[in-house]
């Protein structure tokens, strides 16, 4: 499980950055979406990462 984590974790750095330019969400920096998404995947909303 903790390799499934992981692609999960890269897949979101990823494609974040991806997905704020294709929507043109200019105000928002590519940073800031990162960490909301690393907070969205982690432990305090979906839970979908497992902790080490």
């Amino acid at each position: 499980m903790e390799f499934l984590s992981l692609v999960i974790v890269v897949l979101a750095a990823f494609l974040t950055p991806i997905i704020v330019n294709r929507l043109n969400i200019n105000f928002l920096p590519v940073v800031v979406a990162e960490i909301l998404m690393g907070i969205v995947i982690g432990n305090s909303f979906l839970n979908i990462v497992e902790r080490d």
